[in-house]
């Protein structure tokens, strides 16, 4: 269980380095670290707004990053998973391009439509997302 010191610095992106401290220090504040620090399928979250938008939807997909909490601040970086929909290509998430997809979270590729089939769309999370080529039908 979190405890509320902990909570807090998911709120507000800033945390205290120990009890009774009267300034609060920005829970990013490493820049000196590579991507390449992060595992093979996550990427450097370089902002606060990205931490907050990838906790929200891992949250909401019931996925646990409890692991993820204790080094975001006091290491000052967060290597979080690619979201559905991405890859992690050379240290960073990207978007799966048209004809694949990816319904995983921390993948390192994404899968291949069909033959005659593309996506309508980049970043696509799904198989069903797969529709036939025109002439194809």
């Amino acid at each position: 269980m979190l405890g509320t010191e902990k909570v807090g610095f998911l709120a507000t992106g800033f945390y205290q380095r120990a009890s009774g401290q009267t300034a609060c220090h920005d829970c990013l504040w490493n820049a000196s670290v590579l991507p390449d620090a992060c595992a093979p399928g996550s990427a450097l979250a370089r902002s606060w707004a990205r931490v907050e938008a990838l906790f929200a939807m891992y949250a909401a997909q019931d996925v646990a990053l409890a692991g993820f909490y204790e080094g975001l601040c006091t290491e000052g970086f967060a290597c979080l998973p690619c979201e559905p929909g991405h890859m992690e290509v050379g240290g960073a998430c990207a978007p799966c391009v048209h004809g694949h997809y990816q319904p995983n979270i921390g993948a390192t590729a994404c899968y291949a439509c069909e033959a005659g089939q593309n996506t309508s769309a980049q970043a696509s999370t799904s198989s069903s997302h797969c529709v036939c080529n025109p002439g194809h039908e």
